[in-house]
């Protein structure tokens, strides 16, 4: 019976390497020429990463053509925003472009006037921040009431109702009869946290205020500009807080905290999706660094005689003699047993 030869790709895998291994002992230049220069030459494409890095939550996490998509461009072609001029909270199809900022009284009520003094001092510390922006080669101061949100022509959306109606005079929040929820004729559970009411919907005391300020996003001109004053809101407000030495209420800005002050704004969930990504990319490489050490480690031999199985050449020998068949009949039937 003609013998089974079972090398069928054993030789042509080692005749190849054998060819593989003479040309690069021949020209070792060129094997090591070239993959530099691709290497370098695909991985010039890193230079544009953080140009084209995704970090957009809605499109990492939802279906592209989803119907909640298709519903939203509806409403933003028959409900558009118009942030400049006759803004309306009620009509955004999205967060919008906003910062967030809660008060806390330190005592039960914050409709006091001492509190309500501190209150126009950070409304007034917010309004004057201020970033520049280099465009062209032109310097551009952006102020928030460039950016903010308008109503009736060019008046910025006021942060919070109560410090609209005090007029800047802190003592008439002491004499306003304030109802709840409906406050001249705007829903204040937006704005009034912790409420105590009294006879006929009158609040008697609130442990909270909140404040926020929404900016504009018509075009992307404008959002960029938006964008880039929360940015420089996040990183300045702390300081700013501080030097108010506050001390009537507690300064809390919802999101992330530092010392005292946490806050919130329209970009913070995206600033925290970025963050955990440069912080799981670290402990991603170790794991991959740890598994690809322990399976080249584990493949390893050390003394290639010792793993060798006994007989072996003797085994050879027989199955060459007797063919592939034969030689499994023979060694192998006990396993089956008798026939």
């Amino acid at each position: 019976m003609a013998g089974f030869h079972t090398d069928c790709i054993e030789k042509p895998l080692s005749r190849g390497f054998r060819q593989l291994g003479w040309m690069i002992g021949r020209y070792p230049w060129w094997f090591l020429v070239i993959p530099i220069l691709v290497s370098a030459g695909l991985g010039a494409g890193f230079y544009f990463l953080p140009q084209r890095e995704a970090y957009d939550i809605e499109e990492q996490f939802t279906p592209i053509g989803g119907p909640s998509k298709k519903e939203r461009d509806f409403i933003k072609t028959h409900f558009p925003v118009n942030d400049t001029g006759q803004f309306s909270a009620t009509r955004l199809y999205t967060e919008g472009s906003f910062v967030s900022l809660i008060a806390v009284s330190l005592f039960d009520n914050v409709l006091t006037a001492n509190a309500f003094r501190e209150l126009l001092k950070l409304d007034e510390k917010v309004r004057s921040l201020n970033v520049s922006k280099s465009d062209l080669g032109k310097e551009e101061n952006l102020t928030f009431s460039q950016l903010c949100a308008e109503i009736q022509g060019l008046q910025c959306l006021d942060s919070n109702p109560l410090l609209s109606a005090v007029q800047s005079n802190p003592d008439k929040i002491e004499t306003i009869y304030v109802t709840f929820p409906m406050f001249q004729n705007t829903f204040l559970g937006k704005y009034l946290g912790g409420v105590t009411l009294g006879p006929e919907e009158i609040v008697q005391k609130a442990r909270a205020v909140r404040l926020v300020y929404y900016l504009r996003e018509d075009s992307g001109q404008d959002k960029a500009k938006s964008l880039l004053w929360i940015n420089h809101f996040i990183n300045s407000i702390p300081n700013e807080i501080r030097t108010l030495n506050l001390t009537n209420i507690e300064w809390q800005l919802i999101g992330r905290k530092s010392m005292t002050v946490s806050y919130f704004t329209s970009v913070s969930r995206q600033t925290e999706f970025e963050d955990a990504t440069k912080s799981v990319i670290p402990l991603y490489s170790i794991t991959y660094f740890v598994t690809i050490t322990f399976s080249i480690m584990s493949c390893t031999r050390l003394h290639r005689a010792g793993h060798k199985l006994p007989h072996s050449r003797s085994l050879n020998g027989q199955c060459e003699k007797q063919g592939l068949g034969r030689f499994l009949w023979s060694h192998f039937s006990w396993v089956s047993g008798p026939v």
